[in-house]
């Protein structure tokens, strides 16, 4: 008997695709068939590949919420693209039809929702975020179940889960031989204490700035190294330190994520849900500067349960530079603690959401 396929539709960044890879490495234990649908402009492609999934890549953008010409001009452009889409979706659909579509949200997932809405196949919703995009909401009104991370989200048919992980990530080890080990690997000093500074996967340049500007200020830090992912867009230009002191390592983007988490002492974040979850899960000391245009602020939403129990601090973007970063690096290097219990529903959402998934495939 052939194998039935689930397929995972949205992305657009890391952060809707990695909870959606946490998932499909569970059910391939299953048996089932995995592939991915998303668009040709998110990074979905790249980092479905790297994991050994199918994927099918569609036209699309996402829509700007202004009536500039620009940005009519590029609205336009995305419903015919949206269109072209749905017509490549549906063929594939109708050819190789799938058991479940999983939503995942993003505007990669928006063909994929209309296609499963018109042809009767069934749809499992994962929200991820504090705030559901347009895109979950209408998905969760025709799907079976609606995977929520927490119980601020309301979709129809939720059921709170949590932020799924990747197996890989809840395996790494925090202890002094691994951080030893991850050192060496990042090519820094264990002796040290480590800053790990993540961008985001599109980058952000308020936080590459005050990285910069970090970096002139701890020159002579003997202390201190700093790692600092700077994604592949909204660059800024890198310091340019001669310290003989301060170590700085730069990198646009890691794959092996896996070090940062080991090495790091502190890491300072964007607020979207799969870092939160990632670094949460493993009850590692952070700063959070949440994304200043978020819908609903609801990067801040993300952060505010490990605020709660003191192993986080919130940076505003609005405030980040040099000193500030500076002074909310050194408070949590010298008091917060790591907490193994940080999110530990995160650590069983992969499961859970693929219980969901199986209960509710086409018989």
């Amino acid at each position: 008997m052939k194998a039935k396929r689930i397929v995972f539709a949205g992305g657009g960044t890391a952060g809707h695709v990695m909870p959606a890879l946490a998932v499909a490495e569970k059910l391939r234990q299953t048996g089932h068939e995995i592939s991915f649908v998303g668009a040709r402009r998110g990074v979905e492609a790249e980092l479905v590949k790297k994991n050994n999934f199918e994927i099918v890549l569609l036209p699309g953008r996402g829509i700007k919420r202004s009536f500039s010409p620009a940005s009519i001009w590029w609205n336009l452009r995305a419903v015919l693209e949206l269109i072209v889409a749905f017509g490549s979706n549906f063929t594939y659909f109708l050819r190789d039809r799938p058991a479940v579509a999983v939503i995942v949200g993003g505007y990669g997932a928006s063909p994929t929702a209309l296609t499963s809405v018109v042809l009767g196949i069934p749809m499992v919703v994962v929200q991820v975020d504090s705030h559901a995009g347009v895109v979950n909401k209408f998905a969760a009104r025709f799907a079976r179940v609606s995977a929520l991370a927490n119980e601020s989200v309301q979709l129809p048919h939720g059921v709170v889960v949590g932020v799924p992980v990747r197996e890989r990530i809840l395996n790494v080890v925090r202890s002094p031989s691994s951080r030893e080990k991850a050192c060496a690997s990042l090519e820094i000093q264990s002796s040290r204490k480590t800053v790990v500074v993540m961008s985001g996967s599109l980058g952000s340049k308020t936080i590459n700035n005050a990285v910069s500007g970090l970096v002139d200020q701890w020159n002579s830090r003997d202390d201190l190294s700093i790692v600092h992912i700077g994604g592949l867009r909204n660059k800024t230009d890198l310091p340019k330190s001669d310290s003989q002191k301060l170590e700085y390592r730069y990198f646009d983007y890691l794959d092996n994520i896996d070090d940062l988490y080991a090495a790091a002492n502190v890491i300072v974040s964007r607020a979207g849900a799969n870092s939160v979850a990632e670094i949460g899960a493993l009850g590692i000391p952070s700063v959070f500067i949440p994304l200043p245009n978020a819908p609903s602020d609801h990067q801040t939403k993300n952060a505010e349960p490990l605020v709660e129990i003191g192993l986080a601090r919130i940076l505003p973007d609005q405030d980040c530079n040099p000193s500030s970063l500076a002074n909310v690096i050194e408070e949590s290097l010298a008091s917060a603690k790591p907490d193994q219990n940080a999110l530990s529903l995160s650590k069983s959402a992969a499961d859970e959401i693929a219980k969901l998934i199986l209960s509710s495939e086409k018989k």
